[in-house]
């Protein structure tokens, strides 16, 4: 995908920019997520010394589990992009709105691909 799509927004209607917008901040926002997850999963081991036994090892398998869901969730808004830069805001749509309900739930993605859905541009095929 070319960088440049994403800042593309001619002849694009406000709906369909905002919503753009919306799924680029979320985007970065599950970035950053994913590096917190990523530090708190590597404290794990040092949790383990402090918490009763088992606790440790029970939190480290639910920052794992987090951490992949949401790289599946970046991957697809990575779609989303995809579909977006090839003028599918309905695609795109459903894309975002999957990404969305995989947990941890990411209400700034949901909120972009309502936005996306109610874009004329998703009602065109």
């Amino acid at each position: 995908m070319d960088l440049n799509n994403l800042v593309d927004f001619e002849g694009l209607s406000t709906e369909a920019k905002i919503g753009k917008i919306v799924v680029l901040v979320a985007f970065v926002l599950k970035i950053i997520g994913i590096l917190f997850s990523i530090t708190a999963f590597s404290l794990g081991p040092y949790a383990m010394m402090f918490a009763p036994i088992g606790l440790g090892a029970f939190w480290t398998g639910i920052v794992a589990g987090l951490v992949v869901l949401s790289l599946i969730g970046l991957f697809l808004i990575w779609k989303t992009f995809e579909k977006m830069a090839s003028k599918d805001f309905h695609g795109a749509a459903i894309y975002a709105l999957i990404a969305a309900f995989l947990p941890p739930i990411d209400i700034i993605v949901l909120i972009g691909s309502i936005i996306l859905f109610v874009s004329p541009e998703a009602k065109k095929k």
